[in-house]
């Protein structure tokens, strides 16, 4: 090999080393509960964005469930409500302490379930109980990855040896 592929091997090799270790860090510091969180955070952004913005002027053009929470209240506020808590998520997910990113997430999950429940029971939206099931059990599959401890630092090493071991914090007195 000449110098300049000699040179190549070597600042390819470093990118890689440095690829890796950002990759560990930031999986490691986010670990799966703040994978999560990422997820709903977006989610909830997008849904809430959907509301303020719902793409058409005319109320009358809007879905049943839409017109029912416009009668109800403004959908910018509606939108409001969800993208709270979805930046709280995304702040969260970065977090040791997550439990707010959590709350926020599943808090507006079981408003809109049971916004739409209401509304199945009084009969106001047709089959509003579907939406109101997808919603409330949303809610509790967060609530449920909410209790996932995050597997301890050496058991991430044994399971994935690539990625750089994070550092431990002393033990809180």
């Amino acid at each position: 090999m000449d110098s300049t592929e000699v040179k190549l091997a070597g600042v390819l090799s470093r990118m890689e080393r440095h690829r890796l270790t950002t990759r560990g860090l930031l999986v490691n510091r986010i670990g799966r509960r703040g994978a999560a969180l990422l997820f709903f955070g977006l989610l909830d952004l997008v849904y809430g964005y959907s509301l303020i913005w719902p793409g058409v002027s005319d109320l009358s053009l809007l879905s049943p469930n839409l017109k029912f929470l416009a009668s109800l209240a403004p959908l910018m506020m509606w939108g409001v409500l969800w993208i709270i808590p979805g930046i709280l998520a995304v702040v969260c997910a970065f977090l040791k302490e997550d439990r707010w990113g959590f709350t926020g997430v599943i808090a507006v999950k079981m408003m809109w379930g049971v916004i739409y429940l209401a509304a199945a029971v009084t009969g106001q939206v047709d089959r509003a109980y579907v939406s109101a099931t997808l919603w409330l059990c949303v809610a509790g599959f967060v609530a449920v990855i909410s209790t996932w401890p995050e597997p301890p630092p050496q058991l991430q090493t044994i399971m994935f040896p690539d990625r750089p071991s994070p550092p431990v914090d002393p033990p809180e007195e």
